[in-house]
């Protein structure tokens, strides 16, 4: 009796110890753009995708300006904030993806860094 009751015990407690399946979670890396909002949505092949699609058009659109954060809104929907090193002006220039269908497509973008008035 008392074996069978070790056997259960060990049981339930690999079972609450286990890693609960699904996707691993997004991680922001060094040479990374930060990662913020819900970003415990946001799996971690999801974030390589978007950072990937991200870099790439601001190469083709702006190439003097980098991906400097990715902010998940929501499962399906995440904004890439895009900007030079040195620039304070971060959330002027963008670009917003939405998943459709499993995959990522851009919806919006915007490269405007600055405004100079005389």
């Amino acid at each position: 009796m008392a074996q069978r009751i070790a056997i259960l015990m060990m049981a339930f407690l690999t079972a609450c110890t286990m890693p609960v399946g699904g996707p691993a979670r997004a991680v922001s890396q060094a040479g990374d753009p930060a990662l913020d909002g819900k970003d415990y949505l946001l799996s971690a092949s999801d974030f390589r995708s978007i950072t990937t699609l991200a870099r790439q058009r601001v190469a083709q659109k702006a190439p003097w300006l980098g991906v400097r954060r990715i902010h998940v809104v929501s499962a399906d929907k995440v904004t890439a904030y895009v900007g030079q090193p040195d620039d304070d002006l971060e959330g002027v220039a963008y670009i917003d993806f939405q998943r459709i269908h499993g995959t990522w497509r851009i919806m919006d973008e915007s490269y405007v860094t600055r405004v100079i008035v005389t």
